[in-house]
């Protein structure tokens, strides 16, 4: 049920939009913390920070991740089914108190979490923490709504699914919305408040459940090629983590962080020479990562490209890259970090992934900390791990004269 202040202030909506234009004065700068404190709330994991301005954000952060569905669909199935209809409300009651409210409403999910995410003025926290929880434990599967909404958008395709989607959407909504394998996360939020409402509204969400399973991530590497004739695109990825990983990925780069500037990374100056675009990436998992080179373009500049990086990663390996470059890279990569700590969608899917997965959040302290132990010494030994182990390698577009990786001097 919408909390008395909410009603009072969709009351007076309409009246603060006719008054007339006032002055108004400067807002004074209110310090904040940039870390999360972790707690429980009502058995469920919580962490939160409070900028101490006017708008706050509270998501659930669930392990059901597409890595972690039972079938494929179901993870892309519960993200289309939540803010729908719930024992208590219309889809169209929660749309309309939403927006009288000013909130916004989200779902999305990664490879390890499922995100329910709203965003809204800070004294309309007990209303939204009351309709997460309601999401979590009271959304309606419906069938209709499978065939004509959530299905057409996630393009199911085994028959099993399509046939009773209701009752397996339900049985994995059991599974997956329980106590172990949820966070709540809060940004712009006091600890007190959160925890407050938290142990008001989520008390009904399931207390056990069997946990969404995942065999340990195991690297193989491996080829595969696929015809195409729109484009022409190659990856190359290796199993890294860790701060070297990301600082390896800075380097070689692709992409200038300064306007007008092709950038110190070495990728940026074989996009320059080849006419590739081509970029690198390093991706963190709970128990995994993995850094990537894509490059796409016509069929001879990938061919080129391709041959240039590979270069280019073993050069770091062979040490021949200049210190400036890689104090560069390491400046990039911490500043990097850092940004997504301060970034509110990224620190929430960061510290709840942590909190269900039982890790422990990264702090920006912790952040600074870890890449100053970079050194070009061991971006050397990173880089030159793995060339000697096993690389993945996807061609895509005409496999008659894009390279193979034992033609790239790769291992597969």
């Amino acid at each position: 049920m919408i909390s008395r202040s909410s009603v009072a202030r969709l009351a007076l909506g309409a009246t603060r939009s006719a008054r007339p234009f006032q002055a108004r004065g400067f807002a004074a700068a209110a310090s904040g913390s940039s870390s999360f404190e972790t707690y429980d709330a009502a058995g469920i994991k919580v962490a939160s920070r409070d900028a101490h301005g006017q708008l706050a954000k509270l998501a659930v952060v669930i392990k059901a991740g597409t890595r972690y569905q039972s079938v494929p669909g179901l993870t892309a199935g519960l993200e289309g089914f939540a803010f729908k209809n719930t024992t208590k409300r219309s889809a169209l009651r929660i749309t309309r108190e939403s927006e009288l409210l000013g909130g916004q409403l989200n779902a999305y999910h990664t490879r390890e979490a499922l995100v329910l995410e709203t965003a809204f003025l800070r004294e309309d926290l007990p209303y939204f923490a009351e309709l997460l929880a309601e999401v979590l434990t009271q959304t309606r599967y419906t069938t209709h709504e499978f065939h004509e909404e959530v299905g057409l958008a996630i393009h199911l395709k085994q028959l099993k699914i399509a046939s009773n989607p209701a009752a397996i959407s339900l049985d994995a909504a059991h599974a997956v919305y329980a106590k172990p394998n949820i966070a709540l996360a809060a940004d712009g939020a006091s600890q007190g408040a959160v925890a407050q409402w938290a142990s008001k509204f989520f008390n009904e969400v399931p207390s056990s459940s069997q946990s969404p399973k995942a065999n340990a991530t195991t690297y193989y590497g491996g080829e595969q090629r696929i015809d195409s004739k729109v484009g022409n695109a190659i990856t190359i990825a290796f199993p890294a983590s860790g701060p070297e990983a990301s600082v390896l990925a800075s380097l070689l780069g692709g992409q200038s962080s300064i306007k007008w500037s092709p950038g110190f990374s070495l990728l940026s100056k074989i996009s320059a020479s080849t006419g590739a675009t081509a970029s690198s990436q390093s991706f963190a998992y709970s128990d995994a990562g993995l850094l990537t080179i894509s490059l796409s373009g016509s069929t001879a500049s990938v061919a080129q490209a391709a041959q240039e990086a590979v270069k280019a990663l073993q050069s770091v390996a062979a040490g021949s890259v200049g210190k400036d470059e890689i104090t560069k890279a390491i400046a990039n990569a911490r500043f990097d970090a850092l940004e997504k700590t301060q970034s509110s969608k990224e620190s929430i899917i960061s510290v709840g992934s942590a909190l269900v997965h039982g890790t422990q959040a990264v702090q920006a302290a912790d952040l600074v900390k870890s890449y100053s132990s970079v050194t070009p010494a061991k971006l050397q030994q990173v880089a030159k791990t793995l060339l000697e182990g096993k690389a993945s390698v996807a061609t895509v577009g005409d496999l008659h004269a894009l390279p193979y990786a034992q033609d790239l001097g790769l291992k597969v």
